[in-house]
């Protein structure tokens, strides 16, 4: 039995960060530039925590017949801020005159929450002791839903959009060394 762990904690920050942006108000249509402060503002698709986890358990099969091992590995993160503006959707609401849906949606999407993703997997190598080796595999077995990434455009054109990671996939392989 073979265990490996590893974790990441992820502590990035801004010493300082003024931007200008131009806010419109949606009733006047009149436009301000303003000075806004991002320092507190978070790394945009960084989580600040993850966790890798592996268990690989070897059968206790002849090796006349090859080795034989399942494995099974879950992988962990933190959520992830999505904007990093979002530390002043206030102001901007306030003067671009959003409604309390606009912000309660705009922060929604600012923010992506933690998820974890199990592989399995079967591994025959040298098939009854040959060159030929034999996997098969299940990738994200809980079929997660789960964002890697993106674009987040709420303060600028009022949308934001997701890439997500890749649903229940189930494969083999077969190799052949020479």
């Amino acid at each position: 039995i073979t265990a490996t762990f590893a974790y990441s904690f992820v502590d990035a920050s801004y010493k300082e960060w003024d931007s200008t942006q131009t806010w419109t108000n949606a009733q006047t249509q009149d436009r301000e530039t303003v000075e806004v402060d991002l320092e507190d503002s978070e790394f945009v698709y960084m989580p600040e925590q993850s966790l890798t986890a592996s268990l690989r358990y070897e059968l206790p099969v002849d090796s006349s017949i090859g080795s034989m091992s399942l494995m099974a590995s879950v992988y962990w993160q933190d959520e992830m801020f999505t904007d990093e503006t979002s530390v002043v959707y206030e102001q901007q609401a306030a003067f671009e005159g959003w409604t309390a849906d606009d912000l309660a949606e705009a922060k929604k999407v600012s923010t992506v929450d933690s998820y974890s993703v199990l592989n399995l997997r079967y591994d025959w190598r040298n098939v009854m002791g040959s060159d030929v080796h034999f996997a098969t595999y299940v990738n994200n077995a809980t079929d997660e839903e789960y964002v890697v990434g993106g674009l987040n455009v709420i303060d600028a054109l009022g949308w934001a959009a997701f890439t997500y990671g890749a649903p229940r996939t189930i494969g083999a392989s077969l190799r052949y060394e020479f």
